[in-house]
């Protein structure tokens, strides 16, 4: 398998390509073929040593798409909702009809922050993991509390990759 990783911080020239086994997943994961990975803003400032939590080694690129392999396959349905020309609620409450989303997993933050929040189901849970732009958000703490909405912050750059699956498997329970 190769991935792009780096064991120190610095310019973006500290990246390398790496060969490495395919990992094997463990009861209750997935193994996914990543078929396209990006680099956002927030990983070149990791690259650079900007968060303090980062652990090394690391492989950057939280923002991917793939196909399940091998392993317990995600419940549900999957669509796209580009926020750019569509309605993020109006599309979600589509989609389900009208039932909302059992999770969000938040990664922009921001304007779409609340959009996000109110497209939760009743006891939906968001899972805030980064925010571009302005950190500061508002939202109707009356409409988030009679839906009986749940939010978690989780700042995965502090933590290993064993971390990241204990908490994916816990949000996976339902917070349990």
């Amino acid at each position: 398998m190769r991935s792009l990783r780096f064991t120190e911080f610095g310019p973006p020239s500290v990246l390398r390509i790496e060969e490495g086994p395919i990992p094997e997943p463990c009861d209750g994961q997935a193994l996914i073929q990543v078929k396209a990975a990006a680099i956002n803003p927030s990983d070149i400032a990791d690259v650079s040593g900007h968060f303090k939590n980062t652990t090394l080694p690391r492989t950057p690129g939280r923002d991917f798409a793939g196909v399940v392999v091998t392993g317990e396959r995600p419940q549900g349905e999957e669509s796209v909702i580009n926020t750019n020309t569509q309605d993020l609620l109006e599309r979600v409450l589509e989609l389900t009809r009208g039932r909302g989303v059992d999770a969000v997993f938040d990664t922009v933050g921001g304007a779409l922050f609340e959009p996000a929040l109110r497209s939760l189901r009743f006891g939906g849970q968001q899972v805030a993991i980064s925010s571009r732009g302005d950190s500061r958000v508002s939202f109707n703490l009356v409409d988030f509390y009679h839906n009986f909405s749940r939010l978690l912050g989780v700042d995965s750059y502090g933590l290993t990759s064993r971390q990241i699956a204990e908490i994916a498997d816990k949000l996976g329970s339902g917070w349990k």
